[in-house]
């Protein structure tokens, strides 16, 4: 197969198959040859025992050559659907139609057909045609557009670039990197518009509304706003020192639930107050064991100290620190008057003249004789300090703003009034001073000055009514 083939017997000529031959027995050269088919020959003997030999041929056509280069290199070549290699010289079949494809993401596609004749090489060149997409790109705020780690541009840019996938990242200073990946196309222009996250909101969406920390403390989580510190002439029990200041607070920062415990401040110094009930909010410590105990807190859980001290010598604080501190004079009063309330009030406990029960710890009816005032008609049960977390939290989250101890903050003691006209920004008080700052009332207060959210005292030392929470901000820097 196919028919018509010569037939040569040891080189002599005995006709075109299908041939029926007799011979004498013998060795003999057999060959088949028919035009454009590759010739067959074989060798066989005739004897007594085998006298008849019988042959069926399947010719197989001549070979043709096919040689290709693509450009650019790199993509899918196909031939028939089965994926080959550019090659110099590939072996086909003669008379054969054969389809032929070259595929490269970016590019438009090559598709052709052919049929060779045998013997016959042909070499294919096939060179790809790009195809360019346009792409919009705009983000709020502008950032920089970097591809294949090179910068491009900056925001809003518009790029030609191949169709294929591209990774597209936006980069700015202080924001979640964006990465996109998009395809151009040749049919259409793609937008890519992003709002960057900044870093720092993105910690906030992430973080815990609270947690416990190492030594059993639970925090939550204050989010920031503004709010008018101090207090107006007209109010009643308002002093002299309660500045009005304009205030922003920007920095989310959490603050523990409770004012700290006897057994808390132990681990930091071991004999402190050991005659103190242990759930009791330690007191009797001045500002500096207070903030040398948030830096020991801040080391023992591997957080950057926020205070720096030279032995006990105070000596300023490490701006770009989210170690434990003590609150600002402003945070304490966003925690004590506007946090968790609809409206800034005058009391930790609203805006009510008349003390609701189970406001806290100040100088109720059991208290008489034990402090210089009281407040008649209020009993809650405890003539002196009472154990934390005693009372109902607050509208902050947090408990013993009103009452129990007062609390140390941050800020040094001043008397020099504030701009009216100027509203701070995360106010951290005065770098240098001789007293710092006590905030809230105690188990001792008992009138109507000392319990208002807006009363603030200077303190120099150590008090038996006076202790300290302590915060930390949720993320460092300036």
């Amino acid at each position: 197969q196919p028919p018509g083939a010569k037939l040569f017997l040891n080189e002599e000529g005995i006709g075109t198959t299908p041939v029926d031959y007799p011979v004498l027995g013998a060795a003999y050269r057999i060959r088949v040859e028919l035009d454009d088919f590759n010739p067959v020959e074989e060798e066989f003997k005739i004897t007594n025992s085998a006298n008849k030999v019988q042959r069926n041929y399947k010719l197989q056509p001549v070979s043709a050559f096919l040689s290709t280069a693509v450009s650019p290199i790199g993509g899918n070549l196909l031939l028939n659907g089965m994926k080959i290699m550019p090659v110099d010289r590939l072996a086909v079949s003669a008379n054969e139609r054969y389809s032929l494809t070259y595929r490269l993401e970016g590019y438009f596609p090559f598709s052709g057909s052919f049929t060779l004749n045998a013997g016959e090489a042909r070499s294919l060149n096939i060179e790809l045609r790009p195809e360019i997409g346009t792409v919009d790109i705009s983000s709020s705020p502008p950032a920089k557009v970097v591809i294949d780690s090179k910068v491009v541009g900056e925001t809003p840019l518009t790029l030609e670039l191949l169709a294929r996938k591209t990774n597209i990242e936006l980069r700015r200073a202080g924001y979640l990197s964006v990465l996109k990946t998009v395809k151009p196309t040749s049919l259409r222009t793609i937008s890519v518009e992003e709002t960057l996250v900044s870093e720092q909101a993105a910690k906030l969406a992430n973080s815990p509304k609270a947690y416990t920390n190492s030594v059993g403390m639970e925090l939550v989580l204050i989010k920031p706003g503004e709010f008018v510190m101090g207090a107006p002439r007209h109010e009643k029990g308002q002093r002299g020192n309660e500045f009005l200041r304009k205030v922003r607070l920007v920095k989310p920062f959490y603050v523990a639930k409770h004012e700290t415990t006897n057994a808390m401040f132990r681990k930091f110094i071991n004999n402190h107050g050991k005659a103190g009930d242990p759930k009791h909010p330690v007191t009797s410590v001045n500002w500096v064991d207070a903030a040398m105990f948030c830096n020991w807190l801040s080391e023992t859980e591997g957080l950057v100290p926020f205070y720096r001290f030279s032995g006990k010598t105070y000596q300023g604080t490490s701006g770009r620190s989210d170690g434990y501190r003590l609150l600002t004079e402003a945070e304490w009063e966003w925690v004590a008057r506007k946090a968790g309330k609809r409206r800034q009030s005058v009391f930790p406990w609203g805006a009510a003249t008349k003390i609701p029960k189970g406001a806290g710890n100040i100088a109720d009816e059991s208290a008489r004789g034990v402090a210089r005032f009281f407040v008649p008609n209020y009993l809650d049960s405890y003539a002196e300090i009472a154990p934390v977390g005693s009372f109902p939290a607050e509208p902050s989250g947090l408990h013993d703003l009103a009452g129990n101890v007062s609390e140390w903050v941050h800020d040094y003691y001043s008397l020099v009034p504030p701009d009216l006209n100027a509203t701070e920004v995360d106010p951290v008080g005065a770098r240098y001073g001789d007293v710092h700052v006590v905030k809230g009332s105690s188990w001792r207060s008992g009138t109507r000055t000392t319990l208002r959210a807006a009363y603030r005292e200077g303190l120099n030392g150590s008090r038996n009514d006076v202790g300290f929470r302590v915060g930390r901000y949720l993320y460092g820097g300036d």
